[in-house]
């Protein structure tokens, strides 16, 4: 037999045993299934697939990552799709790191982690997986932007969200939402001036309006705390000191009101500092 017949017939048999394991698997999943009342555990538990390491995934292969890769991929989506809702699907990060190691380019794989893995109780897990993605597909912005949704969401960590963000903006393809969402977490994170350049950017340029829109308002807001600030300012220079309260502009007549804050939030006023900011959330 020559040396390339040898390596058609091992390919060969690396897939016909994948595809064997497979189908004996599904089978074997769905007898344990059908007999889910006599046990006493979740059907996730039942469904759990046996998963080599890393390492010895990769010397099974045979140059054949792709193809495997899309195999496990099955597997991963079928063990998600057949489980119970209620239990808990231990195996899940494990799969999507074995796919991801086998076929580091594979996007679909990444975009799970992001969007199933925090629901499911793996955050951590998820995070580590999309930064490994960020790694092997730097072009790809939508890794950097599921990151900052977890950060923002389930990690409340408003600063490195809006560094992914920021960071999945600059991507090719990137969708202007990726820019608003960074300004709006530096916003949460008081990094005004970062969040007021990039709401200018979208107010200026945006080719979409709802963002365009909702850029401008962010743009007023920020250009009425900084007039209500200099207004202050301007009391204390005549006054010598900075009004007890923002309502005691109008009744010194320096102000005829007290505008209404754009985005509806409840402005707060520091007596002691003259700083005026405001709350997060809408009154």
């Amino acid at each position: 037999m020559s040396s390339k017949m040898k390596i058609v017939f091992n390919l060969s048999v690396v897939v016909l045993s994948f595809i064997g394991v497979y189908y004996l698997q599904f089978n074997f999943d769905q007898l344990r299934i059908k007999h889910i009342k006599s046990f006493k555990i979740s059907t996730n538990e039942l469904l759990e697939p046996a998963i080599p390491s890393e390492d010895s995934i990769k010397k099974l292969t045979f140059g054949q990552n792709t193809l495997i890769a899309d195999l496990l991929w099955l597997q991963t989506i079928q063990y998600y799709g057949s489980g119970d809702p209620y239990g808990k699907y231990r195996q899940l990060p494990k799969l999507i790191n074995a796919i991801t190691t086998i076929d580091p380019k594979f996007t679909y794989p990444y975009s799970f982690a992001g969007l199933i893995l925090p629901n499911e109780g793996f955050v951590d897990e998820a995070l580590e997986i999309l930064s490994n993605g960020e790694q092997n597909l730097p072009q790809n912005w939508e890794i950097p932007y599921s990151k900052g949704t977890i950060l923002y969401i389930n990690k409340k960590d408003y600063k490195s969200a809006a560094a992914s963000y920021s960071n999945a903006s600059n991507k090719p393809g990137a969708p202007d939402k990726t820019k608003f969402l960074s300004a709006v977490q530096y916003d949460r994170g008081e990094n005004y001036q970062t969040a007021m350049q990039i709401f200018q950017n979208l107010a200026d340029k945006s080719d979409n309006q709802y963002f365009k829109d909702r850029a401008k308002l962010f743009v007023d807001h920020y250009l009425l705390l900084d007039s209500l600030e200099k207004v202050c300012k301007t009391f204390k220079d005549k006054e010598g000191r900075y009004p007890r309260t923002l309502n005691e502009l109008v009744q010194k007549k320096v102000v005829n009101e007290i505008p209404a804050d754009p985005l509806g939030r409840e402005i707060k006023y520091d007596s002691g500092t003259g700083k005026v900011n405001a709350n997060l959330e809408k009154k």
